[in-house]
């Protein structure tokens, strides 16, 4: 088991917080028993309405975990700390006249061109083979590159917001499921959770998953989340 993922379980445990395991880190340990190996990061779920942004802040944070901007907006936090696993925790709303629960995920650029834009913006980060050149391509394209970023976000046409949703009435009901000595709170009905987030063949193992697109429970702000 990751380090941070035995941390983080048993320090929700001990404050008695209201979380869930969700996504990829329910899949893996519901499926394989474990943690899936090329999952990068830990997903946990937690209604907005049980605890606020600032108190868990600061529970990561006394417990040496550092808060890191991924770029996501008002429902994700995320931390990191030594050679663990990042820890994002999902704040789940209610929709209203619905029966769905949903999380604001993260922003997808919208087309090719945005997509491109927003790769050269990250490249001063990049540390791949070519990095030279790379660096290269973004401090001569920063400039022109920014001003439309941000046009494009101005009126809209740059990111594609999506949501992760889940049925409401699945995340009513949690019971604590034991792995290598770890209680660890998940849904009652996680079968049915797994199914409605991966479709019908999650138990087959994908390494190309794409949640955002792959996913049938994503939707994006095109659509009644708007």
């Amino acid at each position: 088991m990751d380090q941070n993922f035995v941390e983080i379980i048993r320090l929700l445990n001990n404050e008695k917080i209201s979380y869930w395991v969700s996504n990829g880190t329910l899949l893996g340990l519901i499926r394989d028993k474990k943690l899936i190996p090329w999952d990068h990061d830990i997903d946990i779920g937690i209604f907005r309405k049980d605890i606020s942004k600032t108190t868990l802040i600061d529970l990561m944070t006394n417990n040496n975990y550092e808060i890191i901007d991924v770029g996501y907006n008002d429902d994700s936090l995320s931390f990191t700390k030594g050679d663990g696993r990042q820890v994002d925790f999902n704040f789940y709303n209610f929709l209203p006249k619905s029966n769905l629960a949903y999380s604001h995920q993260g922003n997808i650029p919208r087309q090719e061109v945005t997509s491109i834009l927003y790769t050269v913006s990250k490249l001063k980060k990049y540390k791949g083979k070519n990095v030279y050149i790379e660096k290269l391509l973004h401090y001569s394209l920063n400039f022109f590159q920014n001003i439309l970023m941000k046009l494009l976000k101005k009126f809209g046409k740059y990111f594609l917001t999506i949501s992760y949703s889940t049925p409401a009435n699945l995340l009513i009901e949690f019971d604590y499921l034991e792995i290598s000595g770890i209680k660890i709170r998940v849904p009652s009905k996680y079968e049915s959770v797994l199914k409605y987030v991966y479709g019908p063949d999650w138990k087959i193992p994908n390494k190309d998953y794409l949640w955002y697109s792959d996913s049938p429970s994503s939707i994006d702000s095109k659509s009644r989340f708007r």
